[in-house]
């Protein structure tokens, strides 16, 4: 629509405007799918977000098991299968793949205990105004 626009201000045709915009449009690279998965590839699926802190997708790897046109089948490690199109899964680098590595668990005792307080009673505060009864 601006193409056309700008020739109209121009007094050109708006098919020549838009002729040129396709021209322009056509010659620029654009960029492409991402690169299909391969059998045996470490991948992360989407999960759906709870909340701000949640990852988008589940921390726990699959391996690609099989691959048909864009759908992914992937294998947990407990043996369950996860089938999704192929924009749903996303690779991990095999620098992070190590074998036998397991979920690290020392972020349990960060936060410091909370102590139980002793109770103190409130304080009464004094109503600005009377109440007659």
């Amino acid at each position: 629509m601006k193409a056309i626009k700008s020739a109209k201000i121009q007094r050109q045709s708006w098919i020549y405007g838009m002729q040129q915009f396709l021209r322009a449009y056509r010659c620029t690279p654009h960029t492409t799918t991402r690169k299909a998965y391969q059998l045996g590839d470490a991948v992360l699926v989407k999960q759906p977000r709870l909340n701000k802190l949640s990852t988008p997708f589940n921390p726990t790897p699959l391996v690609v098991t099989e691959r048909k046109g864009t759908m992914v089948t992937g294998l947990r490690g407990d043996g369950s299968k996860v089938k999704r199109i192929f924009y749903t899964f996303r690779s991990i680098p095999q620098t992070l793949i190590q074998e036998g590595d397991t979920c690290d668990d020392s972020c349990e005792n960060i936060l410091p205990s909370k102590k139980k307080r002793p109770r103190q009673p409130e304080e009464t505060r004094k109503s600005r105004y009377i109440r007659l009864s």
